[in-house]
């Protein structure tokens, strides 16, 4: 219901409910909160436990009753009581339906003779239907304006409706008399849809420059209205080596945009089949598969940045067009072909320690970034008119020329709608990100990337190993070092490379951090050796690259 909410819509005469006997169902409670419903109520039956303990914050109507059929479980009448009073307390309208069938048998009744008779009395109540309720009002972000301003847009209510209409302030607040205000903590100002997409990201992947993070958030947020641009650049992300995060990008915007499909391969037939269905997000990883300028899926893909674009098969006797227009997004060592890139938002990788590890947070993972999606539909489905009228009055900027303006396009639609403050930030970004391409393509093979991430990964570790061996000394001979290396505990030196560490490597690996053995005068021998302030220099760079 959570999921399909965004697609409705949700007229007066549209109430919405779940049914739950069970504390372990609670879960469904929390899922009835986010429906923008006039109504929603709870059906407390078949109550089969206690109730006392459940939280009717934004719940309208509690239904309540025991279990009918021949398999009946009693129900405690005390449990009734206490939904009541609870309801009651809180303000909200209870009905309720019958004691249940074990009740009734025992009692010779039916539920209209007597059956629902609780204390005396027949708890019919129903609720007060609350009009003007906007999916935005019942999640914790608000959509900016272009005022810049973080508000819910007024409800639209039809010709023929006389309610008074609905402000944004009424809509969070409770009616008059309803329930009491328990949230009474000061609230921290809410941030837009954008700034927690781009939070999400950045905690758990560290991009190369801190600006990178707002085209990633916002192409992410504009796969969810892909339909309404007339085309849809590329988000590639490239490195020079592995372990740089690129898959783990793709892994995240799996978490945050329309339908992603995380793939390390897919064939054209199966690609057009899933884009004319479901519309998805690809992303595809290890695409240097894709690299070569004869392949015929790449040449598909290419073309398939635009709306409209297909790609025709035979099929039998006749002609079969397929679609192959929707967002796309690539992770690969080097550069896609040149027409690829052109089409693309390409955003280097580099290795770098993120803020969170999701292995250590992958609850956060899980639940952060499907509520953020959530978040990210809801927004869209709200301003769909308004991206529609920013789609038909754009104007080409002229920071950018050419298919640069076509791939940009969505996201400067996108951050004028919900990050309006932040359109320099963006036009900045864009120029810097599109004068990047200008640079020669690269083409590094899987043995070179291997290689680079392995000396990076290692010359740093050499180097913080070898400081930790000075004691006073100003300097250590590349003999002791290569020794004393291989007794320190859980060490990778001791068989390096399936040797063990040799003096040649030792100074390839340290050469990667600008660091080179000098001849120093030790015991009167003249000896080649690593100065301590060198490698002193080399870790102070770590720290403050890690703080960065």
């Amino acid at each position: 219901m959570v999921e399909l909410a965004p697609q409705l819509t949700w007229a007066d005469n549209l109430w919405a409910g779940v049914s739950c006997g069970l504390r372990e169902y609670y879960s469904r409670l929390d899922d009835l909160r986010k429906i923008p419903a006039v109504v929603r109520f709870w059906s407390y039956e078949p109550a089969l436990e206690s109730a006392n303990d459940v939280d009717l914050t934004d719940i309208d109507w509690v239904i309540a009753g025991g279990e009918s059929g021949w398999r009946a479980r009693p129900a405690d009448d005390h449990w009734f009581r206490e939904i009541r009073d609870k309801c009651k307390a809180a303000g909200t309208p209870f009905f309720f339906k019958q004691h249940g069938d074990v009740y009734a048998r025992a009692h010779k009744i039916r539920k209209e003779h007597g059956g629902n008779l609780l204390d005396g009395q027949h708890p019919e109540e129903f609720p007060k239907p609350t009009y003007g309720r906007k999916l935005i009002d019942l999640l914790p972000a608000l959509i900016q304006i272009d005022d810049g301003r973080n508000m819910a847009p007024e409800p639209q209510l039809n010709n023929d409706d006389h309610r008074e209409p609905v402000t944004p302030e009424v809509l969070t607040a409770e009616e008059p008399g309803s329930r009491p205000n328990v949230d009474t903590e000061p609230q921290e100002p809410r941030r837009g849809i954008v700034e927690l997409i781009e939070e999400y990201i950045t905690d758990y992947v560290s991009v190369r420059r801190p600006n990178f993070g707002l085209p990633i958030s916002l192409w992410a947020l504009a796969t969810h209205c892909h339909m309404q641009f007339r085309a849809f650049g590329f988000l590639v992300f490239t490195g020079e080596e592995y372990g740089s995060a690129k898959t783990y990008m793709l892994e995240i915007l799996q978490q945050l945009v329309k339908d992603g499909r995380l793939l390390s391969g897919i064939t054209l037939s199966a690609m057009c089949s899933d884009i004319e269905v479901n519309h998805p997000t690809l992303l595809i990883d290890q695409a240097e598969g894709l690299g070569k300028e004869e392949t015929k899926l790449m040449r598909v893909m290419q073309s398939g940045y635009k709306q409209g674009a297909t790609y025709t098969v035979r099929q039998g006797n006749s002609n079969l067009v397929r679609s192959v227009y929707g967002p796309k997004a690539f992770a690969l060592i080097g550069d896609l072909p040149r027409p690829a890139m052109d089409r693309s938002i390409a955003i280097t990788m580099e290795r770098r320690t993120p803020k969170k590890v999701r292995d250590e947070n992958e609850g956060d993972w899980n639940e952060r970034g499907e509520r953020i999606r959530t978040l990210a539909a809801v927004a869209i489905t709200i301003r769909k008119q308004d991206i529609d009228t920013a789609v038909f009055n754009f104007r080409a900027p002229e920071f950018l020329n050419g298919r640069e303006i076509e791939i940009w396009k969505p996201l400067l639609v996108m951050c004028d709608l919900f990050a309006p403050n932040r359109r320099a930030e963006l036009e900045q970004t864009a120029v810097d990100l599109s004068v990047a391409k200008l640079k020669e393509g690269r083409k590094i093979t899987q043995a070179e990337a291997i290689r680079r991430a392995e000396t990076r990964t290692y010359s740093e570790r050499l180097v913080k190993d070898i400081y930790m061996l000075y004691g006073e000394e100003h300097g250590i001979r590349t003999e002791e070092a290569l020794e004393r290396l291989k007794q320190l505990p859980n060490n990778p030196w001791r068989n390096y490379a399936d040797v063990g560490l040799t003096d040649i490597k030792m100074a390839q690996l340290l050469k990667a951090q600008g660091i080179r053995s000098r001849q120093m005068k030790m015991h009167g021998i003249n000896r080649n050796s690593y100065l301590k302030a060198d490698l002193e220099q080399a870790v102070k760079s770590f720290t403050a690259q890690a703080c960065a």
